[in-house]
């Protein structure tokens, strides 16, 4: 995904703009990121069956703490 930001970061910054390679680099940053949501969508009911709710509940909370920016938008570019 991050080659994906910088090749369209360059191209944006390129004196002549070329829309379809733009939108090809995009659409495939989109695929990317919908693969990165699936995964984990699927992990998340695999963690529910091994760990008791006690322990899911400090699980999230520690990701939280690991991951403060964990739901921030970042700049795209």
């Amino acid at each position: 995904m991050k080659t994906k930001k910088e090749a369209i970061r360059n191209e944006l910054q390129k004196e002549e703009l070329d829309l379809e390679r733009i939108y090809t680099i995009y659409n495939e940053l989109k695929s990317l990121i919908l693969k990165k949501i699936d995964h984990r969508l699927k992990g998340i009911p695999e963690a529910r069956k091994i760990l008791t709710t006690e322990q899911f509940r400090k699980f999230c909370e520690l990701r939280k703490e690991i991951y403060p920016m964990y739901g921030k938008r970042k700049e795209f570019y």
